[in-house]
């Protein structure tokens, strides 16, 4: 780890980052942002901003880069990067990330009917949790207007 950066936690404008959806092109401390390296796009998030880092060996000096704590694709670690802001292709604030990837890696994912877990990824809910709120809240709305209208025959 080097440590003859200048560091600090301003926004670092990405030039390259997409803002489809949830998405925005300037980074700031605390977002989530995915990141090309080499072939690779890596999933990070940023730390801080290189404001200014020395000129070291065969690299060169480095001026506001993003700062990222950076997710093996297993999942088993994690690395540092200083990612060039051209290289940044997504950036998002955290909103419910926690939820999904607590559910991604819970066993309830896996002691739940398969169908369930489908239809909960596949309607767009990220967790079960949200999914089967959903369904309760149509369930009941159901039996309301069912309450309301009963069948005549």
């Amino acid at each position: 780890m080097r440590t003859d950066a200048i560091v600090d936690k301003l926004q670092v404008r990405c030039p390259n980052a997409s803002t489809l959806g949830y998405g925005k092109w300037k980074a700031q401390v605390g977002d989530v942002v995915l990141f090309r390296e080499g072939q690779q796009v890596r999933l990070g998030r940023m730390i801080g901003r290189i404001h200014y880092a020395p000129a070291c060996g065969e690299t060169p000096v480095i001026r506001d880069h993003l700062l990222v704590i950076g997710l093996s694709e297993r999942l088993d670690h994690t690395f540092e990067r200083w990612v060039n802001p051209s290289d940044v292709l997504s950036v998002e604030s955290i909103r419910d990330q926690h939820a999904v990837m607590e559910y991604f890696l819970s066993d309830a994912m896996i002691k739940a009917p398969i169908e369930e877990v489908r239809r909960s990824t596949t309607s767009g809910w990220s967790t079960l949790d949200k999914y089967r709120a959903y369904m309760a809240k149509q369930e009941a709305a159901q039996a309301d207007y069912e309450r309301r209208h009963p069948k005549t025959e």
